[in-house]
């Protein structure tokens, strides 16, 4: 197992954990910011999570979340840089074109993360808010790509088969857990987190690379 393969393995998989256990005190802290009503879901976390959320002002509470959460989708986003040279040219064309999908999408993704949540309205209302786009259309990007790279890694058997249906699986639950949760973007990449996890898992035991 080569040391490369090691560390990205570790940031995928802590990226992806940290991302879950993030999700219940992130949205609640959302909500609360926002003051929309919670989803079920959330409404049966809040005690659990309400601890968590008294440290500071409700602004306060909600940015720090959301630094956490950059800081996790940066460390999931670092395993996918690891990966991305292990996989290319082994899934095949479409692979390949879904591997540079879910590249940009990650990208997008935490650039709008670092605008919406360290940048904020500094540079003024509107490029807050562009921001806030970016970070969803890299979502639905970054979905789009992990549906194309898990088919054919399921097809090629590049990527473990859970790994490859997890892949597949994060865009129908990208719904599920937007309804579940109520917040973006905890709640759209409750999947992908999920998928990290087992991509995580995966590259440390070096089965990242399953070649047929």
């Amino acid at each position: 197992m080569s040391v490369d393969n090691r560390w990205g393995g570790w940031a995928a998989m802590v990226g992806g954990v940290l991302a879950l256990l993030l999700t219940p005190p992130f949205a609640s802290a959302y909500l609360g910011w926002a003051e929309e009503s919670p989803t079920p879901l959330i409404d049966k976390l809040r005690s659990a999570v309400d601890p968590l959320l008294g440290f500071a002002s409700v602004d306060t509470v909600y940015q720090t979340y959301g630094r956490l959460y950059l800081l996790a989708a940066l460390l999931m986003l670092a395993g996918l840089v690891v990966l991305r040279p292990q996989v290319a040219g082994h899934l095949g064309r479409l692979g390949d074109r879904g591997l540079v999908v879910l590249v940009v999408g990650w990208v997008m993704f935490v650039v709008g993360l670092v605008g919406d949540y360290v940048i904020g309205e500094a540079f003024g209302e509107v490029l807050h808010g562009l921001s806030f786009t970016v970070e969803g259309l890299g979502i639905l990007v970054l979905l789009v790509g992990a549906l194309l790279v898990g088919v054919s890694a399921r097809r090629t058997g590049v990527l473990p088969a859970p790994v490859a249906v997890l892949l597949i699986l994060a865009l129908p639950l990208a719904f599920i857990g937007t309804l579940l949760i109520g917040h973006l973007p905890s709640g759209p990449m409750l999947g992908v987190s999920a998928a990290w996890v087992g991509l995580g898992s995966s590259m440390r035991l070096s089965t990242s690379i399953a070649r047929p």
